[in-house]
């Protein structure tokens, strides 16, 4: 199965539909390669700002389900990540800067720990 057809589900007024990336670039008028290298991130690919920010906003608007991209991943990634500080930093509310660095670098140490040990040839452990 080619990349543009990778359908995503989407709820939509109480049914299904699936977007595909061959739909967003439709919509916004460009090459399905160049859609589908802007949306997956592809390494090498030179698109200026505006365009990409067209193909975003065109895909969201239509209901492509960013989530399973990468950007989505990592802005998940990102928001539990913060959500999880937040929630130490109101359940120890008398700390000062100095515990708070300390947290901070305690919970970087251990997602370098699992990087070394899980992803070794990825992080060159």
């Amino acid at each position: 199965m080619t990349p543009e057809r990778v359908r995503y589900n989407v709820a939509v007024a109480g049914r299904k539909r699936t977007v595909t990336i061959r739909q967003v670039a439709e919509e916004v008028g460009f090459d399905v390669e160049l859609v589908r290298n802007v949306l997956k991130e592809t390494a090498g690919a030179s698109v200026s700002k505006a365009v990409q920010d067209r193909i975003f906003q065109t895909a969201r608007r239509i209901g492509y389900d960013l989530r399973k991209l990468k950007i989505g991943k990592r802005m998940q990634y990102r928001k539990e990540t913060l959500e999880e500080i937040l929630q130490k930093l109101s359940d120890n509310s008398s700390w000062g800067r100095a515990e708070v660095v300390k947290y901070l670098k305690e919970s970087l140490a251990l997602v370098e720990r699992v990087q070394n040990r899980v992803f070794r040839e990825e992080y060159g452990g």
